[in-house]
């Protein structure tokens, strides 16, 4: 947000400078989290007291805050495990505004406001479709936090979802009536000067022509899909290597697959990498081949990078980010029209991809209205 627009923000008295902090489970790698960070370093900029609070330990992305922000991590084992800190933190510190994202993070944050004598503005952030990502979930511990969101989202200050089949599933799902849209603030300077990083020596001979994906490797993230798709790419001619960037729990499940299908030589998992946009813009297609999401960022910032890409048609954002463009989604699962497509984009002699309508996914776009909710 220009300072313009902060400036007739806080003369018409709907924002005030405060205190505000974000609750995150850990900093181990998740796009959420990644998001929160971004949130935390925009609302610093505007001049807003920013306290970030991690419930569980690891750091990966704790050099990416802004020094000056104020950091505390609890280091338990578990989310739930942070209530009585965090509430004594919040008090202690004068907290007058509370952001969490992710549905532990966001139980524990609401249940704060019940412990607190002072009024906290509590907004919960959902970052993912929560039907979807709870049916991975054993049949007692699913059906928990599906009474738990029921009883206790209505509780929030606000609501946030950050795409509309977020939203429609809280609604429809849970019976939240009120939830705003809030895209993440995906794009910044970062992704642009992040993309033209010093690539070591050996990385051109290493992959060559390669197709790319990127995320956790987890069942929701679908890499399985992009495998065995990749595997019918290279029967059809495609001479092309497979770089998935990413570290999970699915890795020697992933590993072993690259193995049964005989793709050894062609497919790379080098783990997770602090900057993943020097890979998008040398990729030949970028593939997001999801289950379901949230909001997919890294589709959005390879679309920022001008690259080819391809997305599964998956609840939770990727049809509403690409405007429903067919040609450059398949349905999800289905490998073949995987790679039916890939080998359609990849044979393609186009000039330069210019992607529209990208702002709205912008640091830029976004804070201000975070400021807005939050009563800052």
């Amino acid at each position: 947000m220009h300072f313009a627009g902060l400036a007739y923000l806080v003369l018409n008295g709907e924002v005030s400078m405060g205190k505000v902090a974000l609750f995150v489970p850990d900093l181990v790698g998740g796009g959420a989290e990644r998001q929160m960070v971004r949130l935390a370093n925009a609302l610093h900029m505007q001049g807003h007291d920013v306290h970030f609070i991690v419930a569980k330990k690891g750091m990966v992305y704790k050099a990416e805050l802004n020094i000056g922000i104020k950091y505390k991590q609890f280091g338990k084992s578990k989310t739930m495990y942070s209530l009585f800190e965090l509430t004594a933190y919040i008090k202690e510190c004068d907290i007058t505004s509370l952001l969490s994202t992710l549905v532990h993070s966001n139980l524990i944050s609401i249940m704060v406001g019940f412990f607190v004598e002072e009024k906290v503005c509590c907004v919960v952030r959902e970052a993912n479709c929560p039907t979807k990502n709870l049916s991975t979930k054993g049949f007692f511990s699913r059906n928990i936090h599906k009474i738990l969101i029921r009883l206790l989202y209505p509780f929030a200050t606000q609501v946030i979802a950050v795409s509309t089949d977020v939203a429609s599933d809280l609604k429809k799902n849970y019976g939240i009536k009120s939830v705003d849209v809030i895209y993440n603030p995906v794009l910044d300077k970062e992704v642009g000067a992040g993309a033209f990083g010093a690539v070591n020596s050996s990385y051109k001979g290493k992959y060559g022509a390669f197709i790319l994906g990127v995320g956790r490797l987890t069942h929701q993230k679908g890499f399985d899909i992009l495998i065995n798709g990749f595997q019918d790419i290279r029967k059809n001619g495609g001479d092309y290597n497979l770089v998935i960037l990413g570290e999970g729990e699915l890795r020697e499940d992933l590993e072993a697959l690259v193995k049964k299908l005989k793709l050894e030589p062609y497919v790379f998992m080098p783990g997770f990498v602090e900057n993943p946009f020097e890979y998008m813009v040398r990729s030949e297609l970028f593939i997001l081949s999801s289950r379901w999401e949230g909001l997919p960022g890294v589709l959005i910032q390879a679309m920022a990078l001008n690259c080819n890409v391809l997305s599964a048609k998956c609840e939770g954002g990727s049809s509403e980010i690409l405007r429903g463009n067919d040609l450059r989604l398949f349905d999800v699962g289905n490998v073949l029209d995987l790679s039916q497509k890939a080998n359609q984009l990849l044979q393609q002699k186009e000039g330069a991809i210019i992607y529209d309508d990208l702002d709205r996914f912008h640091v830029t776009s976004v804070i201000y209205k975070y400021i807005k909710v939050l009563k800052l």
